[in-house]
């Protein structure tokens, strides 16, 4: 009688640590797949020193390759607004212009708001300022 109570015991504490160990392998895995989800985050609002808009301008890369975000970066949106103005920018303006340069996989990335507002800093000595402290 001792020894089935102790095989009940022991057998008790393998299945409950087999059952722990399968339970937090579900929980890290999802846990890791929601770190290495790849992101284009779009910003609300951006300064830039001009003459033209590019994506690396208006936006931030989370889990990407760098070579990817290099390609990605110089991809021209639009010419800048004047110095001292603004202008919005669409998600799907910027999804269109992904899907012209070759890049249509990764308009799925996409994340943030549906409009952008891009300004040109105002003049010579706000972009020295910007590119000196900003960039």
């Amino acid at each position: 009688m001792q020894t089935k109570k102790k095989m009940l015991i022991v057998c008790t504490i393998g299945a409950l640590l087999v059952l722990s160990i399968s339970v937090s392998g579900k929980n890290s895995s999802s846990h890791n797949n929601n770190h290495s989800k790849m992101i284009i985050e779009l910003l609300s609002k951006k300064v830039i020193l001009g003459p033209k808009i590019s994506l690396g301008d208006v936006c931030d890369f989370k889990n990407m390759d760098t070579k990817i975000v290099h390609k990605l970066s110089s991809i021209i949106i639009g010419m800048a607004p004047p110095p001292g103005e603004s202008k919005e920018i669409t998600r799907s303006f910027i999804k269109r212009r992904l899907i012209g340069a070759g890049f249509k996989s990764y308009i799925n990335y996409i994340e943030g708001p549906k409009r952008i507002q891009v300004i040109t800093a105002q003049n010579e000595i706000d972009k020295a300022f910007l590119g000196e402290y900003f960039i």
